[in-house]
């Protein structure tokens, strides 16, 4: 799990490089679109050329560029921009324009959640005594999880469908809910798990202090009682 939770903080905010800068089937489309640009472009120089050549009057090929292809061609430009504004919302990855930008965005986002699950697991793994302290981290936890919570949405939610505070709003309440749920479903698993230990070490105590006088064969004590004992012990605390 350690190590698991350090690959994610080495790898995970570098992941994005992987994947290429744009998107490949958004780049297709702009070239078919700024294709028919250049076709207006060619029907501009193919003017200018009837016109040096005397295939045509200065003042026909002025209305011609002037009045016809330019006003058309600056027409295809704001054509052109629309259309591939709709094909990038169409082909967004929860919201961002690329798989790459994705990546880069939720790939710097994630190490949060490994901080404040690992801040979580000492906090209690060390049962803190002073209850002020106790208490000013529970807290710090809470807005760990709050904020977190907030930037894995934040990188996962599309689109914005409700108003900007309702969104807020939503997102803090989520992560306080979360936040809360983690925290007290690790307190009664440490509590659980310290439960089971004192319950092994005050059995143990009495097998080993109390047994042992009752047993004549020193030998036979540490192989069949003691060992055995204490190799429980460890196993029990190795699955807690």
């Amino acid at each position: 799990m350690i190590l698991l939770g350090a690959a994610i903080l080495m790898f995970a905010p570098l992941f994005h490089i992987v994947f290429p800068k744009s998107n490949p089937v958004v780049d297709a489309y702009e070239n078919d679109l700024d294709a028919k640009v250049w076709l207006i472009d060619q029907q501009v120089e193919k003017a200018h050329n009837d016109y040096k050549n005397g295939a045509i009057t200065g003042d026909e090929a002025y209305s011609l560029i002037f009045h016809d292809l330019l006003p058309k061609r600056s027409d295809q430009i704001k054509i052109n921009e629309k259309l591939l504004e709709k094909k990038e919302d169409s082909e967004r990855i929860f919201g961002w324009k690329t798989w790459r930008s994705f990546w880069n965005g939720w790939g710097q986002r994630l190490p949060y959640v490994v901080f404040v699950l690992s801040f979580s697991f000492l906090f209690f793994a060390f049962n803190i005594k002073d209850r002020l302290l106790y208490w000013s981290l529970i807290f710090f936890q809470l807005a760990g999880y709050t904020m977190t919570t907030y930037q894995q949405a934040y990188s996962f939610w599309p689109a914005q469908d409700i108003p900007i505070k309702g969104y807020r709003l939503t997102i803090f309440s989520i992560g306080l809910f979360m936040g809360t749920s983690i925290i007290l479903f690790m307190k009664y698993y440490f509590s659980k798990t310290n439960l089971y230990m004192e319950i092994i070490r005050m059995l143990n105590g009495v097998l080993i202090k109390d047994v042992k006088p009752y047993v004549k064969n020193e030998r036979e004590y540490e192989e069949e009682i003691m060992w055995p004992t204490l190799k429980n012990e460890r196993d029990a605390l190795k699955q807690g």
